[in-house]
């Protein structure tokens, strides 16, 4: 059980799942909510979901020993970057009214939404199986 939460295929599970998620809201707020608040949600997956990308490949990189101890600088730096590039996307986004900010914070918490409904998931099934038991 314990290499289903170090895999790959965890990962694998959570962006694809987020992305289907983020579409399906998406679809949702296109019938329901204003345009401009389904497109907040959109905006906010695909910036959750590169984010997401871009901090679990940095990070398994540095994790699996692939980074001598002087070049981690140089990781810390993408991490400011990134944030600062995300920081900046959001605040044009927002000033500049193109999405709704409701939708937007939605979207961006559709990742996290995925990793509680992935680990409660897990859980139950853990649970199961040792009532089985």
């Amino acid at each position: 059980m314990l290499d289903f939460w170090c895999s790959t295929q965890l990962i694998k599970k959570i962006q694809a799942s987020s992305l289907v998620l983020c579409l399906i809201l998406t679809i949702f707020g296109v019938i329901f909510v204003p345009v401009n608040f389904a497109l907040g949600i959109l905006a906010g997956g695909i910036i959750a979901s590169f984010n997401f990308y871009w901090l679990q490949t940095a990070l398994r990189k540095i994790f699996d020993q692939q980074v001598v101890f002087g070049h981690k600088a140089i990781y810390y730096a993408k991490y400011y970057l990134r944030l600062g590039i995300m920081g900046i996307v959001l605040y044009e986004l927002i000033v500049n009214k193109m999405v709704h900010p409701l939708g937007l914070i939605i979207g961006l918490s559709v990742i996290v939404i995925n990793i509680m409904v992935i680990a409660f998931t897990e859980l139950w099934k853990i649970v199961r199986t040792k009532e089985a038991t």
